[in-house]
């Protein structure tokens, strides 16, 4: 009897506990994948600004799930061209599976698949800046938990949390 009674306390327990422990698992998810997208934006923009080039980061294979790329770009013709002395700087920062990365101009909304900092660290292409966000497999129950990053004409990024209008549709 006694251990019956500890196995279903057991089993509410657990039941309490799994919804937490995705939670916390999506969460870390979350800061880490938009902690990896800054680290690689503030790089490129580093790298332009030591090196006096234009350097750009884009989406792997056209898509920002599939990571990204930060290169040299010395014409801005979006290839590394070893002859104009282009260089591959990083790559990484894939979404995890049901994650979903989406890159937009600001203002306008226009889909971005690259953007390049000049040497003086300023966005060139777009202008007037990029809001990238990172959706949630849990979007549809908890629409306001998706994280933004803003980069702004002068090539500052920075992240903050989204709100439910902002983050229920990708």
């Amino acid at each position: 009897m006694e251990l019956m009674i500890a196995i279903a306390i057991l089993g509410v327990l657990l039941t309490l506990a799994i919804p937490s422990v995705r939670d916390l698992s999506m969460g870390s998810n979350t800061v880490s994948k938009t902690n990896c997208l800054l680290g690689n934006l503030n790089t490129a923009r580093a790298e332009a600004v030591k090196n006096a080039t234009n350097v750009r980061v884009s989406a792997s294979g056209g898509a920002w799930n599939n990571g990204l790329i930060v290169a040299t770009d010395r014409n801005m013709n979006g290839a590394i061209d070893a002859g104009d002395g282009d260089t591959l700087l990083q790559q990484g920062c894939e979404a995890s599976t049901g994650f979903d990365w989406t890159a937009v101009t600001q203002p306008g909304g226009a889909a971005v698949t690259q953007l390049f900092y000049t040497p003086t660290g300023a966005l060139s292409t777009p202008a007037a800046g990029v809001w990238f966000k990172l959706l949630r497999p849990d979007r549809a129950i908890n629409p306001a938990r998706c994280k933004r990053v803003l980069v702004v004409a002068s090539g500052r990024a920075e992240s903050n949390k989204g709100s439910t209008a902002q983050c229920a549709a990708p």
